[in-house]
């Protein structure tokens, strides 16, 4: 039984961490070339990753506070006083 006021479920449902995956591509694809080859030294690759960790999570951040303050927004317009 489905009421006219239930919206209908998506076909398709996207990855919710999807998003993260083609973020942490561009992080790599604006690094030069020469750090883009495997080194051989764990220091530098453990640097790096750590590097990719930091951009990341600043753009979770970023997502995060950005939908946050929609909610708010929201919110606050929906308030009567």
């Amino acid at each position: 039984m489905t009421s006219r006021h239930r919206r209908p479920e998506p076909a398709h449902r996207p990855d919710p961490l999807g998003h993260l995956a083609r973020d942490i591509a561009r992080v790599r694809a604006k690094r030069p070339a020469a750090q883009e080859a495997p080194s051989r030294d764990f220091d530098a690759r453990l640097d790096a990753l750590e590097q990719d960790v930091r951009e990341v999570r600043t753009r979770i951040n970023a997502l995060f506070f950005a939908v946050l303050t929609a909610a708010l927004g929201d919110l606050a317009g929906r308030v009567v006083l």
